[in-house]
């Protein structure tokens, strides 16, 4: 299983640090080391949730953390770290730390703007998103999550109308398609969700699409019979995608079924 490599990553990771490297970056400062270390830091959002507690404390006592406390994207990549493992506070402490570092970064904001959804914060994360789309109405992820911010308010046309931007801005990506079904399945439009799943069923053929995309609509239509079906391909295929099942917002409604503790017990998150 993919998931049986993540010991070996820590381990190459612990080695990294063992060997005196942050010092030696700390002296000269050198790009290239620093996003070695990010890289690594990104790797550890995926290890979430396998690590012990004693493992997790580890990673933000010094070490690692302390060779990149200096740099935005090293707080933004320990947000999503904290987001995997539902850490939603952590999350944003991190993020908006990173925001301080870097106000004008759009991918940071659209990172803080999900932690507020992940809070049930509508009204913070729309501010987040609004404040991205006036400097550059380009950025897709804005859109995404003002969407979500509109659909937790139950504002169905205008959260269709952000999903729909971000669909089309993203050049229609899988995510953004899988979103705009989930979205027009709870505003009760139900051939316009079953066409998206449509066209996912076709792209996951070609391997573009994942399971937890298709999960996602059916989530929305109320359908968890087939949304655990499509987890569980994801599961089998070892898609990595699949560690989102923790935070996944169209998935909150899954959790409370015994099959999502019997999911991510078989997954090692538990």
């Amino acid at each position: 299983m993919i998931f049986e490599s993540w010991s070996r990553f820590v381990a190459r990771l612990r080695a990294l640090q063992g060997a005196g490297l942050a010092d030696w970056a700390r002296r000269r400062r050198r790009t290239s080391l620093v996003l070695l270390a990010l890289a690594s830091v990104a790797g550890l959002a995926l290890l979430a949730q396998s690590l012990s507690p004693r493992a997790q404390s580890g990673l933000t006592t010094g070490g690692l953390f302390e060779f990149t406390c200096y740099h935005e994207v090293a707080h933004q990549w320990f947000g999503a770290y904290f987001q995997c493992s539902g850490r939603f506070d952590d999350a944003l402490r991190e993020l908006k730390r990173a925001q301080e570092l870097d106000p004008l970064s759009p991918i940071i904001s659209v990172g803080v703007a999900l932690e507020y959804l992940s809070k049930h914060d509508s009204n913070s994360a729309i501010e987040q998103c609004q404040r991205v789309i006036e400097l550059d109405s380009s950025i897709h992820g804005a859109h995404h999550n003002l969407g979500f911010a509109y659909l937790q308010q139950h504002r169905y046309e205008e959260a269709i109308a952000e999903l729909q931007k971000a669909v089309e801005l993203s050049g229609r990506i899988s995510l953004n398609l899988a979103s705009l079904g989930y979205c027009y399945a709870l505003a009760g439009k139900r051939a316009e969700a079953l066409a998206i799943i449509k066209e996912l069923e076709e792209r996951h053929a070609r391997g573009q699409a994942t399971g937890l995309q298709l999960a996602t609509v059916y989530a929305g239509l109320g359908d968890k019979d087939h949304a655990f079906a499509w987890l569980e391909k994801d599961f089998q295929q070892h898609t990595s995608g699949l560690l989102s099942v923790v935070w996944w917002l169209p998935l909150e409604d899954l959790h409370s079924d015994a099959r999502y503790a019997d999911l991510i017990r078989r997954m090692g998150l538990q």
